[in-house]
């Protein structure tokens, strides 16, 4: 990818928002999802990885 935004996930980044969540609080719940890949450079070697992701939920 080339320009600005090929950065990736560097730091907080807002996924998902709910602007009145009273509003949607009778749906019960819902989801969200993301495709999300991990990109290295060709230098790092090749094996298993893992990266947490923590979601914050604020009323």
């Amino acid at each position: 990818d080339t320009g600005a935004d090929n950065v990736g996930l560097v730091d907080q980044e807002l996924l998902a928002m709910a602007d009145d969540s009273a509003e949607i609080a009778t749906e019960g719940s819902w989801t969200a999802t993301a495709d999300l890949f991990l990109r290295t450079p060709a230098t790092v070697a090749a094996g298993d990885y893992t990266a947490r992701m923590t979601l914050s939920l604020f009323e």
